[in-house]
């Protein structure tokens, strides 16, 4: 007998289509599920896709030595002499291939050409964004290393609070900014959803002590450049490129748009330790996971910056910060968790 027939014979084949039609049902499944959720990060999708490609394999070799009986899994070799058990089983197999392929091909047509297109932007609805607004999106990270996105989202986070305190300016809020983090999406798209005019956007690549930040300031209307720029310093100076590019950013947008000659200085963060600044990233990082482990991680790294740096106040509030996710999260009593906040108050 031929290899293609035994495995024919033992529904490897029709195990191996039904395996793949389900498993592309559950892809779409997912995929239109994050387009409904922005916030829904697309490494949940890659796994998912992962995990499904792996399995694959043992549940052919599955196929291979059991058979799908009344009575539960039996090995081939017992039910050899009766194909009744084989025969019911691939049909059934046959049956669920071709419905999955129905619902997946329903769901395609669905997600992909059903939906309606989106409705222009009417040009009362450009009257009302701001021409002095601006979205910060979240700074992708170039490192080989990709623990380091936690300094790049940290650098963005600083230069979003940064070019909230310019005068002049209307910075959209960092959980709408970073609800677009991993997406592919157009500009104008992003713009529309956040109500603003201009969008930041840029790339962070750390190696060692030198960093490079490239920046760029979009106009969402027609999709130009207003401004761009690149950034090689050592880490030492990130302080100096987190006030350049702010200030850059916030001058550009009064100049070009409201004909202010004047420069933008926001002020920075309040410290002058890399060190401390680094731990208080690292620390960020680890609370926006919002769970027991993460908050305590939190808390050590938070402390040992402000062992460095004790004047260091956003290290200061995002601690008392932690202390009220303990409490919600249960890690905490509530009152030993306001008397923390305000001791450090």
């Amino acid at each position: 007998m031929s290899v293609f027939n035994e495995l024919k014979r033992r529904n490897v084949l029709q195990v191996a289509a039904a395996y793949i039609v389900v498993a592309w049902v559950i892809i779409e499944v997912a995929v239109t599920l994050r387009e409904g959720f922005p916030g829904m990060p697309i490494w949940i999708v890659q796994a998912l896709i992962v995990l499904l490609a792996l399995g694959l394999v043992p549940v052919l070799i599955l196929s291979w030595f059991y058979e799908l009986t009344p009575e539960g899994l039996k090995r081939d070799s017992e039910i050899s002499g009766d194909r009744s058990y084989a025969d019911a089983t691939s049909r059934r197999l046959i049956y669920v291939t071709v419905a999955f392929v129905f619902v997946g091909v329903g769901l395609f047509a669905w997600s992909r050409i059903g939906q309606p297109p989106a409705a222009p932007l009417s040009p009362f609805a450009q009257a009302e964004i701001p021409a002095e607004s601006v979205a910060v999106l979240p700074f992708v990270n170039m490192s080989a290393d990709p623990e380091n996105e936690y300094f790049s989202d940290g650098l963005t986070d600083t230069l979003l609070r940064m070019l909230a305190k310019a005068k002049g300016l209307k910075v959209a809020a960092r959980t709408s900014s970073f609800a677009f983090k991993g997406q592919d999406k157009d500009i104008r798209e992003i713009a529309v959803a956040l109500g603003v005019a201009h969008v930041l956007e840029g790339s962070v690549q750390r190696s060692g002590t030198r960093i490079r930040v490239t920046a760029q300031l979009i106009r969402a209307d027609d999709g130009f450049h207003v401004w761009s720029e690149n950034y090689d310093r050592t880490l030492t100076d990130v302080f100096g490129i987190q006030d350049d590019i702010a200030s850059s950013v916030g001058t550009r947008l009064l100049a070009s748009i409201l004909g202010r000659g004047e420069e933008v200085h926001p002020k920075g963060i309040a410290t002058n330790s890399i060190e401390a600044y680094d731990l208080y990233l690292r620390a960020r990082a680890k609370t926006l996971q919002f769970s027991h482990g993460p908050l305590e991680e939190a808390v050590t790294l938070l402390n040992q910056s402000l062992a460095i740096d004790p004047n260091f106040i956003e290290a200061k509030i995002e601690l008392a910060w932690v202390f009220l996710q303990q409490a919600e999260t249960g890690s905490m009593r509530q009152d030993d968790a306001e008397d923390r906040v305000t001791a450090l108050a």
